[in-house]
């Protein structure tokens, strides 16, 4: 089991990507955290990942992929921002994410990678700064119930903005 300080920074990690992700309309089945892991989750709905498969190449792919790139980058900007760290992005799950979503990105729409990683971590942090009230609504009901269901988040959100 993992400790008290590991938990929370989990929940606060699920909650970025799950603020955002509501915020950019992105629906989701549920985040979780699990107290004997210490790992959390948020679960899309599989429609989500095929509607940005099936977009071809097109202002709206570029949309969805750069709003995608914004959800993966929330976790770790919720954590930042918890903790009064800079953000710092690690590789594993997310950051291969991130990889490929980037690489996607500039094969359509060139530029410099760094340039377009910078980009959206100042966005992300501002976006959970503004929002910073519901991030700690949500962390605090999955430290309480440790599941949340998408409607649940979104009351939460309601109340806490």
């Amino acid at each position: 089991m993992n400790n008290q300080a590991d938990l929370e920074a989990t929940a606060y990690h699920e909650a970025g990507h799950a603020v955002v992700a509501l915020e950019l309309g992105h629906w989701f089945e549920s985040v979780q955290i699990d107290p004997d892991s210490g790992e959390g989750e948020v679960t899309y709905h599989k429609e989500y990942w095929q509607r940005i498969e099936r977009t071809s190449y097109s202002e709206e792919r570029d949309i969805l992929e750069r709003e995608n790139l914004t959800t993966l980058y929330a976790g770790e900007a919720a954590e930042a921002i918890r903790y009064g760290k800079p953000l710092e992005l690690p590789e594993g799950d997310d950051g291969s994410d991130r990889g490929q979503i980037v690489r996607r990105l500039l094969s359509y729409a060139p530029g410099s990678a760094d340039k377009l990683q910078e980009e959206i971590e100042q966005e992300v942090m501002n976006f959970l700064t503004y929002r910073w009230p519901a991030v700690e609504a949500v962390a605090k009901a999955l430290l309480e119930l440790e599941w949340l269901a998408y409607r649940q988040v979104k009351t939460i959100y309601k109340k806490a903005t």
